[in-house]
């Protein structure tokens, strides 16, 4: 994980890229490695805080945004279990039930911080 995190963002951006046309390919073994490779990634960002308060305030959106876009294409009707168990890593994480993730939220919308914050947060995106 140390040298994901010693690359530039935008080489980062690549890798992360090259996994999502992964995960989004019609060969269920193509897809089936980029599941693997994404639920890995996202337990390896669990262990750095640094890294994942960045890795999901930058990327998330974007692969939860992909990842609904394979659950809904009837194309892709393997690897649904994979994409629950990543659904539900990043769900974890972002729910802040292991206080990795500290979004900011305004206050000119009524919203604190905590739980509420954040799924109102992840709601809007």
């Amino acid at each position: 994980m140390t040298a994901f995190l010693a690359i530039p963002p935008q080489q980062f951006k690549l890798v992360l890229d090259s996994v999502i046309w992964a995960f989004k390919h019609t060969m269920r073994n193509v897809s089936d490695t980029g599941l693997s490779i994404l639920y890995q990634m996202l337990q390896n960002m669990a262990s750095n805080d640094a890294a994942a308060q960045s890795f999901y305030q930058t990327y998330y959106t974007d692969v939860l945004q992909h990842i609904f876009s394979v659950v809904t294409d009837s194309s892709h009707t393997a690897g649904q279990y994979a994409i629950a168990a990543l659904l539900a890593a990043s769900a974890y994480f972002v729910c802040g039930m292991c206080n990795v993730l500290s979004l900011q939220c305004s206050d000119t919308v009524g919203w604190t911080t905590g739980t509420a914050c954040r799924h109102n947060k992840v709601s809007l995106h």
